[in-house]
């Protein structure tokens, strides 16, 4: 009898402990991540930019001769019509008064034959030839007097030497990269666009938006420059802006990072939702579209229309969810209706 109460009493317990388990096992809270559901009126994303100048060139010399006055070094700050480099013009000199004797000598004998010409006393054909060679004598001379004047090289705008790639008494060519003038003071913000966003671009009536992290917290108002509806290199559609808010002090130089936010909103807005593209499944059971909404910690499986996708990130919401309601965005679909759920953000 003992023997028997005493099998009655560990059936009982292992039974109560079983129960445990199985309400402990109910009891676990997953940790998720979630994202509000947004108005399709607007949508942003952000990007990472970079600076750019928008006067940048590579100066080189039309002729070419050897580097005798160096004038600006790598980092310089120069001002517009400045003397950077300078090259000898001994040898052009000599060439300049040859020409300035045979010009002068030509322009001569054209003046004489003009005047015999009015009078008949040389011909037509002894006229043109003596014409001929003053023109001739002409260019050579405004040639050589060009070619002594592009032995000096001068900045086409205020800016920065960003780098130098000569030194004097050395030899160069025409045509050589000579330095690398950067203006600093007028400049743009590039970065690029995923290609599926590029109808959104289109379409969506976006602003822009620049933050310097190194610079400020804040976003600064910005607009549209250019942009490209191709990508050639597979990074992405190409998208220059102009920071123009007043409250900007342009402290950045080309090179620095930037982060761009960009609002696209659209006026189509016909009561449809978006949310991210991870947050929608199906379920297997049903065949039904699906979302897990959570409120107070509790994940509840919710039946939505999607009427299409917005890119690549979004779906959009045409039945089901409300605006700001919070959906799980990472493993939606393992979940069960009714969990318990931490959020993890």
């Amino acid at each position: 009898m003992k023997k028997l109460s005493l099998l009655l009493f560990v059936t009982l317990l292992a039974i109560s402990c079983s129960s445990k388990k199985e309400e402990a096992v109910q009891e676990v809270i997953k940790p998720i991540k979630t994202a509000k559901a947004e108005t399709k009126s607007l949508i942003s994303k952000n990007y990472a930019g970079v600076v750019v100048s928008d006067q940048t060139t590579t100066l080189a010399f039309k002729v070419g001769g050897q580097v005798i006055n160096k004038a600006v070094r790598t980092g310089d700050q120069v001002k517009a019509g400045q003397l950077l480099v300078e090259l000898d013009t001994r040898d052009l000199d000599l060439q300049h008064e040859v020409n300035r004797s045979a010009y002068v000598t030509a322009k001569s004998q054209y003046e004489r034959y003009k005047r015999l010409l009015e009078k008949g006393a040389v011909s037509q054909q002894d006229y043109e030839i003596a014409e001929t060679n003053y023109d001739k004598a002409r260019g050579a001379l405004d040639n050589s007097e060009n070619k002594l004047k592009d032995t000096k090289l001068y900045a086409p705008f205020a800016g920065t030497i960003e780098n130098t790639f000569v030194s004097e008494y050395q030899e160069i060519s025409i045509g050589e990269p000579i330095l690398r003038l950067v203006n600093t003071e007028q400049f743009y913000v590039q970065f690029n666009l995923a290609d599926y966003s590029l109808q959104a671009l289109k379409k969506g009536k976006p602003e822009f938006f620049v933050k310097f992290g190194n610079i400020s917290n804040r976003y600064y108002k910005a607009s549209l420059r250019e942009y490209t509806d191709i990508s050639t290199d597979g990074t992405g559609i190409p998208i220059t802006v102009w920071v123009d808010d007043p409250e900007f002090n342009n402290v950045i130089k080309p090179g620095f990072s930037c982060d761009v936010k960009v609002d696209f909103y659209f006026e189509d807005n016909n009561g449809s939702i978006v949310v991210p593209i991870t947050a929608v499944f199906v379920d297997f059971q049903t065949g039904k579209t699906c979302v897990m909404v959570v409120n107070n910690n509790i994940a509840k499986k919710r039946e939505v229309v999607v009427r299409q996708l917005e890119g690549k990130d979004y779906a959009e919401i045409t039945q089901g969810l409300e605006v700001g309601e919070t959906v799980v965005t990472s493993g939606a679909v393992t979940l069960k209706d009714g969990q318990k759920v931490k959020v993890i953000n």
